[in-house]
């Protein structure tokens, strides 16, 4: 995990090593309800709705390989918009 921020923006980012998400099923991770486990193993909704709860906010979501191995997710808000909604300025951590 790891955070970016500059005078736009604020990039999150998150990378596992696991195996990687095939690049015709990127399109389909953040739909409600897609899953890859057996039926009955889950629902299928944490990334749609990390994706819904970043998009309300002005922000995007984005999948890509990640270096090593695994998938590596970004997170990009908008800072103006963070401000907007909370009244309150973002700092680096």
């Amino acid at each position: 995990v790891s955070t970016a921020i500059d005078k736009k923006q604020v990039v999150i980012s998150v990378a596992d090593t696991g195996p990687g998400i095939p690049p015709e099923m990127r399109s389909k991770v953040f739909t409600r309800f897609f899953t890859t486990k057996p039926d009955g193993s889950g629902t299928g909704l944490g990334l749609s709705q990390v994706a819904d709860m970043v998009r309300e906010a002005g922000g995007s979501v984005s999948i890509e390989d990640a270096n090593g191995g695994g998938a590596h997710f970004m997170l990009h808000l908008n800072r103006s918009s963070s401000e907007k909604k909370t009244g309150r300025k973002l700092r680096a951590a």
